[in-house]
């Protein structure tokens, strides 16, 4: 599991007590950069694996799984990853085990 692995950044480590909002918050901003990246310049920008522009991928994951931007930014309205989830999973109550299965890695 992800916060179990300790981190050196400007982040300081995972196990900080805001580390999941600064995930969700980076790893959405970075995404989205990326995806303009890819439009706008290059399609082979890459997504960063570096925390915590690594969950990048797990938003990536999520959009190519059905989930709309507007509802994943509805869901970002969290200071956890379990909120996160669960707000997206109110959303979307069918996609509860694809969901789970796309987060569980990044909690």
């Amino acid at each position: 599991m992800i916060n179990s692995i300790q981190i050196n950044s400007m982040y300081n480590t995972i196990s900080d007590s805001n580390w999941q909002t600064v995930a969700l918050v980076e790893g959405w901003a970075h995404y989205r950069e990326w995806l303009m990246k890819v439009n706008y310049f290059n399609p082979y920008f890459t997504l960063s694996n570096e925390f915590p522009y690594n969950y990048g991928i797990m938003f990536r994951e999520l959009i190519s799984s059905g989930c709309s931007y507007s509802s994943i930014e509805k869901a970002l309205k969290a200071f956890t990853i379990e909120e996160f989830k669960n707000n997206l999973i109110d959303k979307y109550p069918l996609r509860k085990a694809q969901i789970s299965g796309i987060i569980r890695p990044y909690e």
